[in-house]
């Protein structure tokens, strides 16, 4: 999912889907892929969040997803998610919060995916 901070002027156009070739891949090429995408395919959907640009999108993505109110959130809720920009975060699974230390269901860092 590609996820922007909702502009002044209004939301990001939705549904907005998008598919793109991320070449080739440990996993392999999916066999029903048109030849088109001769690596990895990914799906993207767009949406918008009430954010700003100067938001951490770490937080604001876990405040979307710990309090689902569509059905899109609920469902994306059951999903790990993997960061892939902005460049710092690049790899990093921010959902599902992994609990701290403490019991206290708050993350004390995220994981980054390998």
């Amino acid at each position: 999912m590609v996820v922007y901070a909702e502009r002044d002027d209004g939301p990001f156009p939705y549904p907005w889907r998008g598919t793109a070739d991320f070449g080739p891949s440990r996993f392999g090429r999916y066999p029903h892929d048109p030849p088109s995408f001769p690596g990895r395919r990914v799906d993207f959907l767009g949406r918008s969040l009430p954010a700003s640009l100067t938001d951490d999108p770490v937080t604001v993505l876990r405040v979307y997803l710990s309090a689902p109110r569509t059905r899109t959130a609920r469902e994306l809720a059951d999903k790990a998610v993997v960061l892939i920009d902005p460049s710092r975060h690049l790899g990093e699974i921010i959902w599902p919060v992994i609990p701290g230390p403490g019991g206290d269901g708050i993350a004390t860092g995220s994981v980054r995916w390998r």
